[in-house]
């Protein structure tokens, strides 16, 4: 993982592409998270996940940034989930009244497990 401003490693799976972020998370580093968030979401992998698992801080640009990754994602089609189970991002996450909106996940693990399509065979036990 690597600060916000340096480059952001990501790991595509083959089912997502997850990008970690760590470090604070503020209007002087949203910058560049954003422009990669844009690419990666213009991508149209079959998911994406934001780790924000090792982030200190997280600023109003921060929730601002997580907002319009949303609007892009719906946007394109591209599910998409938040990892950030630590107070530094869930509580202005819940503070700002973004809870259902953003639905934060605990770790990278249970947002790749939401973002999974429904499986085939449940579709067919169901009827």
């Amino acid at each position: 993982m690597c600060p916000v401003p340096s480059t952001l490693p990501h790991c595509p799976t083959a089912d997502a592409v997850v990008v970690r972020v760590s470090g604070e998370l503020d209007a002087s580093t949203t910058g560049p998270l954003r422009a990669r968030l844009l690419d990666e979401v213009s991508r149209a992998p079959s998911a994406l996940v934001v780790d924000l698992g090792a982030v200190t801080f997280c600023s109003a640009a921060g929730l601002s940034l997580l907002l319009a990754t949303t609007a892009d994602a719906e946007r394109l089609g591209v599910p998409w989930a938040v990892v950030g189970a630590q107070r530094a991002v869930r509580r202005p996450v819940t503070a700002a009244g973004l809870d259902a909106v953003l639905r934060l996940r605990d770790d990278v693990a249970s947002a790749l497990t939401a973002l999974a399509p429904p499986n085939r065979w449940d579709a067919d036990l169901l009827g």
